[in-house]
Formats: C-alpha cells, sequence, structure tokens
C-alpha cells in the first residue's frame, strides 16, 4: 500500500515536467513563457506547429485582463497555445507536486523501514532527477541492509552513472552480501566492469586479480555469504535469481525452497549474471560450475555459456549432453546447438 501511495504521488511530477520542458523550448526561441496559461509568445507558426501547439498570429495583448473596463492597447502579439495538463491551475499543481515530494522525502526518512524501502523502490520512477538521485544515493547509508539494498538497484535502473563512485564505495564498505551482490549489479547496468568480480568470486570462492571491489579490505567471502536466506530473497524480489527457461525455473525455485542449503540460488543467480562478463578466467569459471553437484548449478551455467555466446567453449560443453537431470540435459543440449550456430557462421 506504502509502494502504491508513493507510485501515485511521483506520478504528478509528469505534468510539471511538460509544463518545464515547453517553457525551456519557448525561451530558446527567444519567445516569452507564460505558465499560468501554457503559453508561449513571439515565436513563429512553423515552430508553433511542429511542438504542438496552437498558433494565433493576432492575439491580443490583455486577453487575460480579469476587467473588461480597464484600458486596452489594440496590440496584436503572436501566440502558441499549449493544451498543457494543469496549466490552467499552475499554482494547484505545483504545490501538488510539493506534496508528493513531501510524501517522497518523509518515506525517505521514516522511522519505519518497511516505509523507507518501499520509497527506495518507487525512485526508479524518477529517472534523471537530481534530488530523486541524492535521496537515493543517501539510501545506500540506511542502518537497514534491505533499505541500502533497494537504494542501490534503483541507482542501477535510474542509469544513474553519477553514482558509480556511491556504489562503489558501498561495495567496498558494506558487510551484508545482498547489499553487495545489490551494488554489484548496478554497478554492471551502468557500464562499470567491476561489478562483475563480486559474482565471480561468489561463484569460485576467489577474488580476481587486482579486483577493485573484494579485497582492499580483505573482507571474507564467507561473511559476504553469512545470510544466504536473506539473499536468496533479494535475488528473487528483485528480479535477479536464475530464472532459465518457462517451469525449469520455477521447478528450480521450489527446489531450493525445499532444500536447508541456501547457497545453490546464491551460485546460480552469479552465474546468470557472469553469462556477460568478457573476462575469460570467468568463462573457465562457468564451465567448471557445470560439473557442480547442486543440478540448479550446473543448468545455470549451461544456460549462462549459452547467453556468453563464445563457441571456444563449445568442446567443454559435451558432458552436460549426458547429465542424468533432464532440465541440465536440456540447458545442455541448448547451449551446444546455438554455440554450434555462431561457429559455423563464423566459419563462412
Amino acid at each position: 500500500m506504502i509502494g502504491l501511495f508513493l507510485t501515485m504521488a511521483i506520478s504528478t511530477w509528469g505534468a510539471a515536467q511538460q509544463s518545464s520542458d515547453l517553457a525551456k523550448a519557448c525561451q530558446g526561441k527567444s519567445g516569452t513563457w507564460v505558465e499560468k496559461y501554457g503559453e508561449c509568445e513571439g515565436v513563429d507558426e512553423q515552430w508553433c506547429t511542429t511542438s504542438g501547439g496552437k498558433f494565433n498570429e493576432c492575439a491580443s495583448a490583455c486577453r487575460h485582463n480579469p476587467d473588461p473596463a480597464a484600458m486596452c492597447t489594440m496590440q496584436c502579439i503572436p501566440v502558441c497555445s499549449f493544451s498543457v495538463k494543469g496549466a490552467e491551475a499552475d499554482a494547484g499543481s505545483r504545490a501538488l507536486i510539493n506534496q508528493a515530494w513531501s510524501i517522497v522525502e518523509a518515506g525517505a526518512a521514516s522511522k519505519s523501514t518497511e516505509e523507507r524501502v518501499a520509497t527506495l523502490r518507487v525512485l526508479q520512477l524518477i529517472p534523471g532527477d537530481p534530488k530523486a538521485i541524492g535521496l537515493a544515493e543517501q539510501g545506500l547509508k540506511d542502518r537497514e541492509s534491505e533499505v541500502r539494498g533497494a537504494a542501490a538497484l534503483s541507482l542501477g535502473e535510474m542509469k544513474s552513472k553519477s553514482a558509480i563512485p556511491s556504489l562503489v564505495a558501498a561495495a567496498k564498505s558494506d558487510t551484508e552480501g545482498a547489499v553487495v551482490m545489490a551494488t554489484a549489479k548496478s554497478l554492471i547496468e551502468l557500464g562499470d566492469e567491476k561489478g562483475y568480480s563480486v559474482y565471480y568470486a561468489v561463484l569460485t570462492g576467489q577474488r580476481k586479480s587486482g579486483d577493485g571491489l573484494i579485497g582492499d579490505q580483505e573482507k571474507e567471502l564467507n561473511e559476504m555469504l553469512r545470510n544466504p536466506k536473506e539473499l536468496e530473497t533479494m535475488a528473487f524480489e528483485q528480479g535477479i535469481g536464475f530464472v532459465p527457461f518457462g517451469g525449469i525455473g520455477f521447478q528450480a525455485y521450489q527446489t531450493i525452497h525445499a532444500s536447508e542449503s541456501k547457497a545453490p540460488i546464491v551460485k546460480a543467480t552469479s552465474i546468470k549474471i557472469l553469462a556477460t562478463d568478457p573476462d575469460a578466467r570467468t568463462g573457465r569459471a562457468l564451465v567448471a560450475a557445470t560439473a557442480d553437484k547442486e543440478w540448479v548449478v550446473r543448468a545455470a551455467a549451461y544456460d549462462a555459456l549459452a547467453r556468453r555466446g563464445d563457441s571456444s567453449l563449445l568442446p567443454d560443453l559435451a558432458s552436460g549432453l549426458k547429465d542424468d537431470k533432464d532440465e541440465v540435459r536440456l540447458t545442455a543440449a541448448a547451449a551446444v546447438i546455438h554455440l554450434s550456430t555462431i561457429s559455423t557462421k563464423a566459419a563462412k
């Protein structure tokens, strides 16, 4: 309910943004923007029509004068009128926007962890807004890991490259594995390949040499993974968990839930992320994962190798065709077919 309320509040931002964009465009054409009425004075007809407005080449200079008896000069003004939602009651619109921001800011500062999490999640609906990005970056320092994780994921969804230093700092200093994985995921989404190192470490139990996210403080991997249940929950709630095709993903999820060990989902989630890591060491790590004792991990590895598209690894996939688990065998077969097609095309 909290998330729905915040989302509705944030949606009011759109009308004001439309008015602001038109104002900038109007001023860019040396026009005068009359915000209350959604009008641009002193522009040409071509610009007006192209911009979606209604042109009046001879509008009265006194058209908005509330007193019909007042003196008025007989002067024509070229006016471009826009149907901007809420333009006729701009003061009310701005008040609504201010109210929306008050709700968001109050949510971010709430004593309720649930409300802070909901607030940080909906911030991704306001991409490119400095205030929203600032609130999300502040959320990376929250005392609760759920809030920090939500903040990290939202910064990735907001495509906020300016937040990369904050995300890197969070990945280095946070002691909760779920938060570290969330920051790493967002770094990858923002084009920073350092994020891959977290998932590589989770999968292999080793740090990449020269790694910039794990190891500067000699953080122990078992500490990062000390709460696998939380990792599992975040992986599936935030859509980063391993879900291959159709029912296999759901069956994998059921299998993991029925098991006392939650380690497979952590590994499988890491494998999914590593599918796009260009590092050759990761390719070898994925091949090694095809021999894991857990079928979910093996299936994830074949899935990732297929998506990786490196046909040079094709010979390493043959053993999967004899796997005793149907889901793994099918995934390996699909991977072999896909990589064989890539290899054939490359040879032509």
